[in-house]
């Protein structure tokens, strides 16, 4: 953590490296465990403006290195001091400064302290460090903690490592063999301690305590091995094929653990497959055209490279080993005719096409044209050119014009004297130029004297009083005034689908149906006004209508059965609607009569005329069950016809009959 010269906590700006190393001291081996990293830098905080870094190593000498850089540039001030201390409580207090210096322009400073063990360790063995950075502002910061723990001695020497070698390779992935040279040490009879593992750093191994290494294991079974044997070799890791691999050994027992062995590398063997090796195409066998090109195609083995029998690939498709090829070479430059000198006097540029052909004439890239290309343009001359002099004042210069009798200004040679020029007194001379460096004001495709006043323009859109001007400024005319943004479509004649009320559309010209706005009136439909438009009798009848002679009519048909019944009523002077109801009842001895006149036999289709024949069949199948349908229609067409008068006539009689000698209708 870093703190300012109050004691307030700033940000980290360095971290502590961790290493491991074994000191000998009176004959016996002190180990040293720094947890943690081997070097680490503050990548949230920064010192003039640079990540700061750094790394701690125990040196065989019982020292303490630390290492503080700026790994991105840069260098330390004058000013700032390094140092590393010993911190011996909780806090926050150090005891022991082990190092100190004072920083040049540099970028990377190393302390070293004096030998660890003339220091006091504590009772746990545990040495607290942390590094720190003063300046003479008053600043510091603190960087740690780093535990250092220290062994009262060593009770294994680390084992030799005998094979593999460092980096061996083709080792087998099933079939290996580790095996090193035993060691003795002061805790008795030790077992050893191997462990494999992809990472150097071996990230993955979880080690025991110092007294109890059986508790060792691996977090990742693919990643890393690890075993405990009693012998001196091993043999029977499952690793992966082509992977390379770390190892190292350790001395131990239920006792106490030694120090791990040096760290070798090994590579497993690949997997023996097989693939085709493609090799090169050749060249097209052509001279200028079509023709043929072969490459060799053979099938290899992936470990050794070696070539095998093609049956070994036969599972992958085996490429082409020929194809057509096309061969136009060789390509030549070809170059057109120079063109004319650009210049009629003087040096100028002539011109000339140039391209690449094939061997048959066609035209083709520049690339396909392996040498250098020839120039298509060059320097030529015409003829004398003239010069600057009195009829040519337009070729002279500043420094000739006076001597062929000109006048220079405005950049040119003149014929006559320079006018007046532009000034604040003449600024009808002045252009859009030059009106402003005299103090002018261009407006109006003139210099003015005075500023231009505020007119309708972008910036001034409330001055404009016309569509015209208003649109001609960038802006947009409506509600009688000129707007910046344009406006909201809203409900009108040219927007009806905006329109979501009946009153909206009919008042902005539309037609308001089938819940919405139309530009187009409602089609006509089927209904009393419309029965003209109706299909069929259910249509007719739910529009009020009349169906008759396959149409749908606004009134009723008058047919003959009608008539009958007025002529009948007129005759004994009865009510038509009476003497019809009589005739209906007392014509049940002519079942055709009474059932064509119940399903409305006057002015119905054949399709309807087949539903009452197939009701009489069922009904009164003692009359109709043997006849077929055809026949019972004409039937009943005949009966209706030609029985229909005498039956109405009849039932008059019947009635009036009936009327005279009861002296009331009895038929009502």
């Amino acid at each position: 953590m870093v703190f300012d010269s109050g004691g307030k906590m700033k940000k980290n700006i360095l971290l502590v490296a961790f290493f491991f190393h074994i000191f000998i001291l009176n004959g016996y081996a002190h180990i040293y465990e720094i947890y943690g990293p081997e070097y680490t830098c503050d990548g949230n905080s920064t010192w003039n403006e640079a990540v700061m870094c750094m790394s701690i190593i125990l040196n065989s000498n019982n020292k303490v290195s630390a290492t503080i850089s700026k790994p991105n540039g840069g260098d330390f001030k004058d000013d700032h001091k390094p140092a590393m201390y010993l911190q011996r409580d909780d806090n926050g207090r150090y005891a022991t400064n082990l190092a100190s210096s004072m920083l040049y322009i540099q970028s990377s400073i190393t302390l070293v302290s004096d030998n660890l063990d003339s220091y006091i360790f504590p009772d746990d063995n545990i040495l607290v460090l942390y590094g720190r950075m003063d300046n003479e502002a008053g600043d510091f910061a603190w960087v740690g903690p780093l535990k250092i723990k220290r062994a009262p001695y060593c009770p294994f020497p680390a084992p030799k490592l005998n094979v593999p070698s460092n980096g061996n390779i083709n080792i087998s992935t099933t079939k290996q063999e580790f095996s090193w040279f035993g060691v003795n040490g002061n805790a008795g009879t030790p077992e050893y301690r191997i462990v494999v593992s992809t990472d150097r750093s071996f990230n993955y191994f979880i080690d025991g305590p110092l007294d109890n290494q059986g508790s060792a294991y691996c977090e990742h079974d693919t990643l890393c091995k690890t075993a405990k044997i009693s012998n001196t070799f091993y043999s029977g890791f499952n690793l992966e094929y082509a992977t390379t691999y770390y190892w190292k050994v350790r001395a131990g027992n239920q006792n106490a653990s030694g120090v791990w062995s040096e760290i070798r590398s090994f590579t497993t063997e690949r997997r023996i497959e097989y693939e085709w090796k493609i090799g090169s195409w050749g060249s097209c066998n052509a001279s200028c055209g079509s023709g043929m090109k072969y490459r060799d195609i053979f099938c290899i083995r992936n470990d050794t490279m070696q070539t095998v029998s093609d049956i070994n690939c036969k599972e992958f498709t085996k490429p082409n080993d020929a194809e057509i090829c096309t061969d136009y070479s060789p390509y030549l430059w070809k170059t057109d005719s120079w063109s004319d000198c650009s210049a009629s006097c003087g040096s100028g540029i002539r011109t000339r096409d140039v391209y690449c052909i094939r061997c048959d004439g066609i035209k083709v890239s520049d690339l396909n044209c392996s040498y250098s290309k020839p120039v298509d343009k060059e320097s030529c001359s015409g003829t004398d050119c003239p010069v600057c002099d009195r009829d040519h004042l337009y070729l002279c210069n500043q420094n000739n014009c006076n001597d062929a009798s000109g006048y220079w200004y405005n950049n040119v040679c003149n014929q006559y004297p320079e006018p007046e020029t532009c000034d604040l007194t003449h600024l009808e001379l002045c252009d859009l130029n030059n009106c402003s460096e005299v103090g002018g004001y261009w407006y109006n495709s003139k210099c003015n004297k005075y500023p231009e006043p505020d007119k309708c323009d972008n910036d001034h859109l409330f001055l404009c009083d016309s569509c015209s001007n208003c649109e001609n400024s960038g802006g947009y005319w409506y509600n009688s005034q000129c707007n910046i943004d344009p406006e909201a479509l809203q409900c009108d004649g040219d927007h009806l689908h905006l329109c979501f009320e009946s009153s909206d559309c009919i008042f902005s010209g539309g037609f308001w149906y089938n819940t919405q706005c139309n530009t187009m009136p409602e089609p006509a439909k089927c209904d009393y006004n419309h029965v003209h438009l109706c299909n069929n009798l259910t249509e007719c009848h739910n529009a009020g209508g009349f169906w008759y002679e396959n149409t749908c009519n606004k009134s009723t048909q008058k047919s003959i059965y009608h008539e009958f019944f007025e002529e009948a009523g007129n005759y004994y002077n009865l009510p038509f609607n009476l003497l019809k109801a009589i005739a209906y009842v007392e014509s049940g001895w002519n079942q055709s009569f009474f059932i064509a006149n119940a399903w409305g036999i006057m002015g119905l289709k054949d399709d309807d005329l087949i539903l009452i024949a197939q009701h009489l069949r069922k009904d009164f199948s003692h009359d109709y069950g043997d006849m077929t349908i055809d026949d019972i229609i004409t039937r009943i067409k005949e009966d209706s016809n030609d029985g229909a008068k005498a039956n109405i006539r009849g039932a008059a009689c019947k009635l009036k009959y009936d009327t005279d000698e009861n002296s009331e209708l009895t038929y009502i």
